[in-house]
């Protein structure tokens, strides 16, 4: 299927967002599609975020006729200030935005997972699991249900959790009875939105959809705004923990309507020659070439000539509170593909192993380059990006949430108030975005091993669709 509509609205001004959220809902709201959306938590003044987020939810409620069979499904992200496109038209002021995406309901399947995110990203990870004491999400998959369907060495039997799960009529089972109701193969995307590192749902994706393309965004931390870890929407109800989303489901009468999905690293600088990642532990690289991975690293840094203002040369001690370093995977054509920011690496240590902000660290024999993501860099988003030939759907790691300065009067004047960018959702998040291409191995069973994540700055996963 193809979405009905896209929009992206960036404004310096909340009433006007306002404003455009109220014409969309006019248009699409009485037809009893299906919404997807990322409003930014930025909103300011409060009651206009709470304002922005009824319209939303009540999406489905305006116009002459209204539909029970409409449903919302969407999240509260991060500013889209970051984005060099914007902020130039606005003048570097804090800009808000609301991303909108209307389909078709008889070809999606909305769902809301209650499985919680790891809490503490670890080499040689366990997972610990927490119950939920807010009462809007009361009917979480407890710890009990996941324990009593756990196998030897901790292994969970995904198969014994749907079915513990779909037995319940409580918003546990929400997820788990969409996927079970549809053939795998009749879902071609999913789109998520998420609490950061999902584990055991993404295992669950990666066992239920083998063939599927997903792409998730991880929502915007939001405890000093709603009080809750992340604000995820599903119709009228609101979730701090968990994963909601859409599955994406084939159209017979329109084959060509399925997705091309790729990615993105908008201003990361590729440092030193091409690597072969030749020994990896979990989310660490123990050797390049085999050698340490650490000193490979640094020598890049120096000869690249990188060093920050503050502190002078970057060292093993300094590089990551300076600047932002990845591990990115090449295809064969030498095109980065994935990325992996570097979070750790001592070159006297674990023979010099470096750690990722990753789900898995590369496989052994993957083509590996190291990259640069300048601290000062802005994103660029490329001229082809608003391009009229596609239709698309992208979630981009961006930089945290900073308020901009604000515009005088005089200065109000110079700049536009807003801006739409048609045929374009995008939505944003500084903790970044998770991705399978399932696509690309229709032949092969997929594993959890096939999901990645990144949370380089820049990093962007796209879903498109060319126009008719």
């Amino acid at each position: 299927m193809r979405p009905l509509h896209l929009s992206t609205f960036v404004s310096s001004k909340s009433d006007k967002l306002l404003e455009h959220l109220g014409s969309l809902s006019k248009k699409y709201g009485a037809e009893g599609h299906t919404v997807l959306f990322a409003l930014s938590s930025n909103i300011q003044p409060a009651n206009c975020l709470g304002k922005a987020v009824d319209q939303l939810v009540n999406f489905n409620g305006v116009g002459p006729s209204v539909s029970s069979q409409g449903r919302v499904v969407g999240c509260l992200s991060d500013s889209l200030s970051s984005i060099k496109l914007f902020s130039e038209r606005f003048g570097g002021s804090e800009v808000v935005s609301c991303s909108v995406a209307v389909l078709e309901s008889k070809h999606c399947v909305p769902f809301y997972s209650p499985l919680p995110g790891r809490q503490k990203p670890q080499v040689g990870r366990w997972h610990s699991f927490r119950k939920i004491n807010d009462a809007e999400d009361a009917g979480a998959l407890g710890v009990d249900q996941i324990d009593a369907a756990s196998g030897p060495g901790g292994q969970v039997n995904w198969e014994e959790v749907w079915n513990r799960s779909t037995g319940s009529s409580t918003s546990a089972g929400l997820l788990l009875e969409a996927l079970r109701s549809i053939s795998p193969s009749d879902v071609h995307s999913l789109l998520h939105m998420s609490v950061l590192h999902p584990d055991l749902f993404l295992e669950g994706l990666s066992a239920g959809l083998p063939s599927t393309t997903t792409l998730g965004l991880y929502a915007s931390p939001t405890h000093f705004i709603t009080g809750r870890p992340v604000t995820l929407f599903l119709d009228d109800r609101i979730y701090g923990e968990g994963s909601v989303g859409v599955a994406l489901l084939r159209d017979n009468d329109n084959e060509a309507a399925i997705p091309t999905s790729s990615t993105e690293f908008l201003e990361a600088k590729k440092l030193a020659e091409p690597m072969t990642v030749t020994s990896v532990e979990g989310n660490m690289v123990n050797a390049l070439d085999n050698s340490n991975p650490t000193q490979l690293l640094l020598r890049a840094i120096q000869v690249g000539g990188i060093s920050s203002p503050e502190t002078g040369p970057i060292t093993s001690r300094t590089f990551k509170e300076d600047e932002e370093f990845a591990l990115g995977v090449l295809s064969p054509t030498g095109k980065i593909i994935q990325a992996f920011k570097i979070t750790a690496g001592d070159p006297a240590h674990r023979g010099g192993s470096i750690s990722l902000d990753a789900i898995q660290a590369p496989a052994v024999g993957s083509t590996a380059q190291f990259l640069h993501h300048a601290a000062t860099q802005s994103l660029r988003l490329p001229p082809s990006f608003l391009s009229q030939g596609f239709e698309k759907i992208s979630f981009i790691t961006t930089r945290e949430s900073t308020m901009g300065h604000s515009i005088s009067a005089d200065e109000l004047t110079q700049y536009p108030d807003s801006f739409i960018a048609e045929g374009t959702f995008l939505a944003g998040s500084h903790a970044g975005f998770v991705m399978s291409q399932g696509t690309l191995r229709s032949r092969v069973a997929k594993t959890s091993k096939d999901t990645w994540s990144c949370s380089l700055k820049g990093g962007m996963g796209v879903l498109e669709w060319p126009v008719e």
